[in-house]
């Protein structure tokens, strides 16, 4: 299901003109053309429980916005592109995919490292990285999808009380 997520933010930010969008699995990224984003699952962390069978994750994003350091005003471009990202970010909502909720941008920043986990050396480029979190509902509710909830709870045949 998460993949499902990042494959669809992945479709919309190559909606940003002349930029490649890769995932996590990508190699090799100063080959690829123009300004690259590499989108990267950070983390999920299981979130509280809704109390219906499904599994709340919350998922730590990362899109790692690199520009070759010889073009013109790369960090510039770089930065830019970072805020673009949260803002495509933000008004695609969910990207279509059931069960995601609204993002929630967190921050954009310069990246001052020369690599990137899993090992991606990017002494190449001049890096920014938009952070973000994003709920996801994975599983299937025990509850009727007609929406109707149970109002009381038998276990063996006796009523629980609260």
């Amino acid at each position: 299901m998460d993949q499902d997520l990042l494959d669809a933010i992945a479709a919309e930010l190559a909606n940003l003109p002349g930029v490649t969008t890769v995932t996590q699995t990508a190699s090799n990224l100063s080959a690829l053309p123009g300004p690259v984003i590499l989108l990267r699952l950070d983390r999920a962390v299981p979130d509280e429980n809704p109390g219906d069978g499904r599994l709340v994750l919350n998922l730590y994003i990362n899109a790692h916005l690199l520009v070759d350091k010889t073009a013109t005003n790369a960090d510039q471009t770089a930065r830019r592109l970072s805020i673009d990202t949260l803002n495509l970010v933000n008004r695609a909502g969910n990207f279509g995919v059931a069960g995601a909720g609204q993002p929630r941008p967190v921050t954009t920043k310069r990246h001052l490292t020369d690599t990137i986990r899993p090992g991606h050396d990017i002494t190449w480029a001049a890096a920014w990285t938009a952070h973000w979190t994003q709920k996801i509902v994975v599983g299937n509710a025990i509850w009727q999808e007609d929406g109707v909830t149970p109002i009381e709870l038998i276990i063996n045949g006796h009523r629980c009380d609260d």
